[in-house]
C-alpha cells in the first residue's frame, strides 16, 4: 500500500528579499506503508 503526502515547509517563504517575495517550500511525498519508506518525494511551486 502507498501513502502520499504533502507538506508546506514553516519559514520557508520570505516576503522581503533582494529578489523580491520567496514562496514557502512545498514537498510531495510517497510513501510505502509496506517497506516504512520514501519511495519518491517531489518540490512543487505553488
Amino acid at each position: 500500500m502507498k501513502s502520499v503526502d504533502g507538506k508546506v515547509s514553516c519559514s520557508s517563504g520570505r516576503k522581503q528579499t533582494s529578489d523580491g517575495e520567496v514562496k514557502a517550500l512545498l514537498t510531495l511525498n510517497v510513501y510505502s506503508n509496506d517497506y516504512k519508506i520514501c519511495l519518491a518525494q517531489k518540490f512543487i511551486g505553488k
